[in-house]
């Protein structure tokens, strides 16, 4: 959400996961702007920043967590900047207008992300990580090789496995305000990102005597060591597996998966099933997305795709081992399918595209393809008529996201968050889709120009019954 202020490109309420008027039709009370002082899990009660004592029955905890600072580096406004929040990105990309060099200390999501970020706004980025490879912890050495050569073919200069003995900064002076002293020498920038990750807040679970290890700790369900407490998101940890150390995901995709767990749970419902960690990342223009987790024993299977490529696309997937030697096939972690299974590799879609010039709306004919694959035909806002075939058990949007269908994306990779895959279902179709689920209608309320025949490309999973389906993509998401 942040990439699009740091380029200039976006507003606080296009960037908004939810507007207030969510949560008006749903009737939550927000205390913006208030601070939590104290819990006492004994009388059920947290205390405010102005003495207010709420009670509660139960209790949702989602601190989240803060940007780690450079050790020895004083507060104050100085040229080095972290990433975590809104104004936080907004004196970042001011900062970018008027640097020529910027250093960035860590090489994982945040770090990569702004490098990418500046380095389009045309600032000279350099990139130090103590890590031998870039986003270590979260991809395999396959995948780190391909962002590496991704990063250097744009001008971003990559220091792998950097040792930094000193910091030093000389006020707000924007030519050489920021030195580096390293191993390889000193090095010299306008500005300083530090993207060394996050540190969860822990104080209110700590100070009511809630067991914590690194992060708050969960169990199955998202409760606490208190029976009537949850925690969720990036201050919590969490067993990904009965025979597993608590881990801390930081992604959207967790906070989400662990709030409707302990919606679940909070409502006495069935939990929903473990989900595969998920992770996504845009960085000059490509989409990387990771399922599931690397391990140092995993095979690696390189795909090459001629069109994803075309489209700055391509597909590493890590193979996880079992423990007795052998290798599971390839359908992700718990034996399922990934959260967005694109398999480029066997061709899943198929997308013939017309030449531009038509000026009316015209319904499009099947192409001739793979006859055993369903078939959806898009009509664009100028005229054009796309016609894809779809692999069984993809979601329309994933289709058309792998056919780089225009008009149809998903900011929030597929969660049901963001509403920026809406279409127009054929009137023809109406009746015979699965009917709205309540989540679809409340986020619809979010897309533009809605119409009855309104639906959600996310929501609507490929397969024989909706072959021949006809949509239409609004000229705006938004």
């Amino acid at each position: 959400m942040s990439k699009g202020c740091l380029q200039g490109s976006a507003a606080l309420a296009e960037i908004l996961l939810r507007p207030a008027s969510f949560y008006e039709s749903i009737r939550c009370q927000l205390l913006l702007g208030r601070r939590v002082e104290a819990l006492d899990t004994a009388q059920k009660v947290v205390r405010l920043d102005d003495g207010q004592m709420l009670p509660y029955e139960q209790l949702v905890l989602a601190t989240g967590a803060r940007a780690r600072r450079w050790p020895g580096l004083p507060e104050g406004p100085l040229p080095v900047f972290t990433l975590r929040t809104w104004d936080d990105a907004l004196a970042l990309g001011e900062r970018l207008a008027q640097v020529r060099r910027l250093a960035v200390l860590g090489a994982g999501y945040v770090g990569l992300e702004v490098a990418a970020s500046a380095t389009r706004r045309g600032v000279e980025v350099s990139v130090f990580e103590g890590a031998p490879r870039v986003m270590q912890r979260s991809v395999g050495a396959l995948t780190s090789a391909l962002v590496e050569r991704l990063h250097k073919q744009h001008g971003v200069q990559l220091h792998l496995g950097a040792k930094i003995h000193a910091v030093d900064v000389a006020g707000a002076a924007t030519q050489d305000a920021v030195q580096l002293d390293t191993a390889a020498g000193r090095f010299g920038a306008d500005g300083l990102v530090v993207g060394i990750g996050a540190e969860p807040r822990t104080e209110l679970a700590k100070q009511a005597g809630l067991l914590c290890g690194h992060a708050i700790r969960i169990d199955a369900s998202c409760r606490t060591s208190d029976p009537d407490v949850f925690a969720i998101g990036d201050c919590a940890e969490q067993a990904l597996q009965a025979d597993a150390e608590p881990t801390r995901l930081e992604s959207v995709q967790n906070a989400t998966d662990q709030a409707k767990c302990a919606a679940a749970a909070l409502t006495g419902k069935p939990l929903p099933p473990a989900p595969v960690p998920w992770f996504w990342s845009d960085q000059f223009g490509h989409r990387i997305q990771v399922a599931g987790r690397p391990a140092p024993n995993d095979d690696t299977v390189l795909q090459h795709h001629r069109e994803a490529i075309r489209a700055g696309g391509l597909v590493s997937a890590r193979r996880p081992r079992r423990r007795g030697g052998g290798s599971r096939r390839s359908r992700g972690l718990h034996g399922r399918p990934p959260a967005h299974p694109y398999r480029p590799a066997h061709r899943p879609c198929a997308a013939r595209q017309p030449g531009r010039g038509a000026t009316q709306p015209r319904r499009p004919r099947l192409t001739k393809g793979n006859p055993r694959m369903p078939t959806i035909h898009f009509l664009t806002p100028d005229g054009q008529a796309i016609d894809l075939q779809a692999q069984d058990g993809l979601s329309v949007m994933e289709a058309a996201v792998a056919s780089n269908v225009p008009g149809i994306d998903a900011d929030c990779g597929g969660a049901c968050a963001c509403a920026t895959c809406h279409v127009y279902i054929d009137e023809g179709w109406a009746d015979r889709l699965p009917a709205k689920t309540e989540l679809e209608i409340k986020m619809l309320e979010f897309a533009a120009a809605v119409e009855p025949t309104s639906r959600l490309s996310c929501r609507l999973v490929v397969g024989p019954d909706i072959d021949g389906l006809v949509m239409r993509i609004p000229a705006s998401q938004h």
